[in-house]
């Protein structure tokens, strides 16, 4: 609940309820439990009437759902498929005692493949910060496969592709669809060429009277 804001909350308010001992509450209201998880049932409570309220629009609920979906996926061993942004944090299940992971992500047209070794004390690990393919392995299992996805919605947008082989950045490319020619750039270059000839000619009149 770190870093949440609850003030923009609307609700009925919470009803009674009896917690368990292995219950977590996350929000309370007035000593009553307002959101909890139930460790029992890993199961997320709302102890309100989540339909008559704006839960549903706050943004706090959002980042509270996706993190208790973070924690969740971490507990259940297995497979898991994503998709992420380049450097985005991603979760493991919990390691196995003395079993390595790799990291082997492959990109661009030829696939180039690296291998990288994880750290053991950790759970979490960052995505590649290139678009691409990459896969986790546990010993000879594989417990993850993913793509790292364009963070730029621009450069994914696939619409106006063409073949051709001027190839071009990023940058340039952007630059040159969202910039336009000057309408009075011939002016300004007469008005420049006008006083750099100007500036010459009374440069040479002083030499003259010198």
């Amino acid at each position: 609940m770190q870093g949440l804001r609850w003030q923009g909350l609307l609700s009925s308010g919470p009803e009674d309820f009896q917690l368990q001992p292995q219950d977590e509450v996350l929000l309370w209201q007035n000593q009553k439990p307002l959101i909890f998880v139930k460790r029992s049932a890993r199961s997320l409570m709302f102890n309100f009437d989540f339909e008559y309220s704006n839960a549903d629009r706050l943004p706090a609920v959002l980042v509270m759902l996706n993190r208790f979906w973070e924690e969740a996926s971490r507990a259940l061993p297995g497979f898991r498929a994503v998709t992420a942004r380049p450097g985005q944090l991603l979760a493991l299940s919990s390691p196995q005692a003395g079993v390595e992971r790799k990291l082997t992500f492959r990109a661009g047209p030829v696939e180039k493949e690296s291998v990288t070794v994880l750290p053991s004390d950790t759970n979490w690990f960052h995505a590649p910060l290139q678009p691409g393919l990459f896969e986790v392995s546990e010993g000879d299992q594989l417990i993850m496969k993913g793509a790292v996805q364009l963070l730029d919605p621009f450069e994914g947008d696939l619409r106006k592709v063409q073949a051709g082989g001027d190839w071009k950045s990023g940058f340039e490319l952007r630059r040159m669809s969202e910039s336009s020619a000057d309408p009075f750039r011939m002016l300004w270059f007469f008005l420049v060429l006008g006083l750099a000839l100007l500036l010459w000619h009374l440069q040479r009149g002083r030499q003259h009277e010198l």
